[in-house]
């Protein structure tokens, strides 16, 4: 999906997100691994620990470059996952549940981080069944039925629909 500029950040974030037994690092850097090797192979070390420093820094990971994913919470595996996506040079991020099973600090954090991300025109189509997160997050919000588009709701800052509204349209 990269060579098309399209990150997927999964629901399941332990199975499909990360690499559980591997560094934070290798998990960072997986998705642009071909911008900092040769061809035949050759890593160039300098290039590759700034991007992690970097993803670290800005996505206020609370670990170390060498720490296994498997070890970090909840909230720490997922801003990974984002990191990895978000630090891409990507046209669409594609995120399911981003905030699932995470505590309310980490996913301020992971808000903060989507709403940048689309700030900068990247563009983000957004899959959750939290109400509140959908409304927060989203300009536009498509409603679906029998696997059809029901509804295509404007949500822009200046008029959010209600979750009252929104269910009325999705049954």
């Amino acid at each position: 999906m990269t060579k098309l500029r399209v990150g997927y950040v999964p629901s399941e974030r332990k199975e499909n997100g990360i690499i559980g037994l591997s560094t934070v690092a290798n998990n960072l850097t997986i998705t642009r691994f071909s911008e900092f090797s040769s061809r035949l192979g050759f890593i160039n070390n300098r290039q590759e620990s700034k991007l992690i420093k970097e993803g670290i820094e800005k996505f206020r990971i609370k670990a170390t470059s060498e720490d296994l994913c498997f070890s970090l919470s909840g909230g720490n595996q997922q801003k990974i996952v984002l990191t990895k996506w978000i630090m891409k040079n990507l046209d669409i991020l594609i995120l399911d549940n981003p905030t699932r099973g995470i505590d309310i600090g980490a996913k301020e954090e992971i808000y903060t981080f989507i709403r940048e991300a689309a700030n900068k025109n990247l563009a983000i189509i957004l899959i959750t069944d939290d109400l509140l997160e959908l409304i927060g997050l989203s300009n536009r919000i498509v409603i679906m039925k029998d696997g059809n588009i029901s509804l295509i709701v404007d949500a822009d800052k200046r008029r959010k629909p209600t979750e009252q509204e929104l269910v009325r349209d999705m049954v």
